[in-house]
């Protein structure tokens, strides 16, 4: 699955996929800073006895609350903590 981010009546929906351990899914953590939606997708922190076996999670997420305009949304994509992740998407949507 792509990730990608759509804006809609006072809201963004975004969507996409994530691999990680098999032993717990990711979380997600939005936040808004003036105009730009940062998004991080991670994982729990490293656990020795499952971070062997690799899986792939789908997440979807609507984001209210968002009055109409432009914003840029930035999804990273973490891993065990590694930090602010890796950007996967970044993309500027119309919220109406």
């Amino acid at each position: 699955m792509a990730v990608d981010a759509v804006g809609q009546a006072g809201s963004i929906r975004i969507a996409g996929s994530y691999q990680s351990a098999a032993c717990g899914p990711a979380g997600i953590i939005a936040e808004l800073a003036g105009s730009t939606v940062r998004v991080t997708v991670g994982s729990r922190p490293p656990d020795p006895d499952c971070d062997l076996v690799r899986v792939t999670y789908s997440y979807e997420a609507l984001l209210i609350g968002f009055t109409p305009g432009r914003y840029a949304v930035v999804i990273n994509h973490r891993s065990n903590n590694d930090g602010p992740g890796q950007a996967v998407l970044s993309k500027s949507v119309l919220v109406y």
